[in-house]
């Protein structure tokens, strides 16, 4: 492929020209390393699309990383921040009740700062705190039953205490409710309060490139993270906000994939097991038990419920060359992919393939046919890029694409799968024995290189296992609010 040493990148697709922009600095980069400008045109020549790499990149593996960086602190990350906001100083100063266009009755706070909050009434009524309509500790869940909730509700007095730390209503039915000053905030319907919501569902996420993540690679001590909470929601902060992490110090001995999951949630086993052991065999089920190269992958696509979060524990490493393992952050790709070839980008997302995995009784003991119908790439309601599914082993022969689309969503993944695996995006490093690598499986594609001296790659075994996002967020949160603040600000 050429190279490219003009100044400006130009992007030609279908006849049309249009300049590439230079790619945004990321507001989180890993250690301060903002992105350089993507030099990169991407052409349809005769038949084949053409991405052609930036000038400079053509080695045959990807930048080593070696060096270690510490995992960040946790105080210092956005869920942390919104678990904390329970210790600013929040008073209210006034409330009245208002009639908006947009949100019909409201009820206003005037907070001491000189802010306000606007609050509609049958979202008050519906959240009373009251013993009556809410149960506390433990449980923190609404007892109001639906059919007594007056949708048509409306507000006949309110008050705020005289330090400003707590509102009280009165309600047409008579019905008295008390809130406080900063469980209200928490809640306000404000750009800012919802933006700190959302990053306590999951923490944002800091996409990268080879150069960012060579030699940064965030890395923590497996006793450690075991021992110390405080380790533990470092390591849930940066799997979330980078998808992949290294523990060092795991020992040889089995179970310790197992020991750590249960430490953080409960395993989600697959028919390979609750974990499962990676090594050379005779007859494999699975192409990862060969010494042959690992394309660029995300596991199990055929499953509905997709694995989301591999632990992978390098128990013995192989004495040969070759053999590194390989890590791209393929949303990021992805999104470079839309930036450049949108209609690309599109037929991966809109198109659905067929994924399968058929196997005869092994060492399992059963048949197996999985099978699964979803695009590569995976939005969610809004159109946010939030996961995929791509293994060339694991998609099937049947394709159920109209026979218009069928061309143009191979070069599409032809295309996807190029710069997944170049330079500029794709991570390589050797595990060391004793390490275990965690990865969010529905966020990066991972691989191996080729082994230099195949023979010598039944020496490697590790052990595997697969957890979920839900009990990796949930032991984020309950970590940040154990240790940030006393209540869960429910």
């Amino acid at each position: 492929m050429a190279s490219v040493s003009a100044p400006r990148a130009l992007c030609r697709l279908a006849g049309r020209v249009r300049p590439t922009l230079s790619r945004p600095d990321l507001t989180r980069s890993l250690s301060g390393v903002t992105a350089t400008q993507l030099q990169r045109p991407s052409v349809r020549s005769g038949t084949a699309l053409i991405w052609v790499p930036r000038a400079g990149l053509a080695t045959r593996s990807g930048p080593r990383a070696t060096a270690s960086q510490p995992l960040s602190d946790p105080v210092s990350s956005p869920g942390a921040d919104a678990a904390s906001v329970g210790s600013l100083d929040v008073a209210i100063d006034a409330a009245d009740v208002v009639a908006t266009d947009e949100a019909g009755r409201c009820l206003r706070v005037q907070w001491r700062d000189g802010s306000e909050s606007l609050y509609p009434f049958v979202w008050l009524r519906d959240n009373c705190q009251c013993p009556a309509c809410f149960l506390g500790h433990p449980t923190f869940v609404r007892s109001l039953v639906l059919r007594d909730l007056d949708v048509n509700t409306s507000v006949e007095a309110c008050r705020v205490t005289s330090d400003g730390s707590e509102l009280s209503v009165t309600w047409s039915d008579g019905h008295q409710g008390t809130y406080a000053a900063e469980w209200l905030l928490l809640r306000s319907f404000r750009p800012e309060e919802q933006r700190r919501r959302r990053e306590e569902h999951s923490v944002e996420k800091s996409h990268w490139n080879a150069s960012q993540m060579s030699g940064k690679l965030p890395k923590a001590d497996f006793q450690q993270v075991l021992d110390s909470e405080p380790a533990r929601l470092a390591l849930l902060l940066a799997l979330e906000r980078y998808g992949l992490v290294v523990l060092q110090n795991c020992g040889s001995e089995s179970g310790q994939v197992l020991k750590l999951i249960q430490a953080i949630g409960y395993p989600h086993t697959t028919h390979y097991g609750t974990t499962f052991k990676v090594t050379t065999k005779a007859d494999p089920i699975n192409i990862a038990y060969t010494t042959k190269r690992l394309n660029m992958h995300a596991d199990l696509p055929y499953y509905e419920q997709q694995p989301q979060v591999q632990l992978l524990h390098y128990q013995r490493q192989h004495g040969g060359g070759g053999g590194r393992s390989e890590f791209a952050d393929a949303l990021h790709v992805a999104a470079e992919l839309r930036r450049l070839q949108p209609e690309a980008y599109r037929v991966l997302a809109d198109t659905p393939v067929d994924w399968v995995n058929v196997t005869l009784p092994g060492e399992t003991g059963r048949s197996h046919h999985k099978l699964f119908r979803a695009p590569v790439l995976q939005e969610d309601a809004e159109g946010r890029l939030v996961g995929l599914r791509f293994s060339q082993a694991q998609r099937d022969s049947f394709f159920g694409a109209p026979l218009g689309v069928v061309d143009r969503w191979y070069r599409a993944f032809a295309l996807f799968n190029r710069m997944l695996n170049d330079e500029e995006y794709k991570v390589s490093f050797l595990p060391q024995q004793g390490d275990m690598v965690i990865f969010d499986n529905t966020r990066l594609t991972h691989g191996r290189e080729d082994f230099e001296c195949p023979e010598q790659a039944t020496q490697r075994c590790l052990e595997g296992g697969y957890i979920g996002l839900d009990d990796i967020r949930d032991h984020r949160r309950t970590l940040q609010h154990r240790l940030g603040r006393n209540e869960f600000g429910l």
